[in-house]
């Protein structure tokens, strides 16, 4: 793992914004650079507009025994940049995933060298859990496929 920083104030341009999907222990990344095309930028978020549904067809072309599955019935996540303030560019790279891909560590390594985030990856899973990290893995409902039951 390479240096880890603890203030939280790593710059958009420290690594790749993008959707992900996790399958048989496949990753599926769709990295996108930050100053590129494909950004929705907000005063408080920068964001890729990619969206799963859309790039589920590039998936399925390259695995054809996906083409009966649903986007949303394979575990996925995507990765934005939160601004530390209004229309900066530092602040901490989110990565919202299913909770198949929180509980697997060696994937959260390999989701972060598809992006370029290895290296603001801390050495202890503290570390990289506070407010000022420079990333943060967050859960949502949303990226949970359909059988999900943990959070009724």
């Amino acid at each position: 793992m390479g240096l880890c920083f603890n203030f939280g104030q790593v710059s958009l341009g420290s690594g790749n914004l993008g959707i992900f999907w996790v399958h048989s222990k496949n990753l599926f990344p769709f990295p996108v650079d930050p100053y590129g095309r494909h950004i929705e930028d907000t005063s408080d978020f920068v964001d890729c507009s990619l969206s799963h549904w859309k790039v589920w067809e590039r998936v399925i072309v390259k695995y054809p025994e996906l083409k009966d599955t649903g986007y949303e019935e394979v575990p996925r996540g995507r990765i934005l940049f939160q601004r530390r303030k209004p229309n900066v560019n530092f602040g901490t790279f989110v990565i919202y995933a299913s909770a198949s891909i929180h509980s697997n560590k060696s994937m959260k390594l390999e989701i972060l060298k598809a992006f370029n985030l290895d290296h603001l990856q801390c050495e202890t899973k503290d570390a990289n859990e506070g407010k000022n990290s420079p990333i943060r893995w967050a859960r949502d409902e949303h990226y949970e496929p359909p059988d999900f039951t943990q959070w009724s």
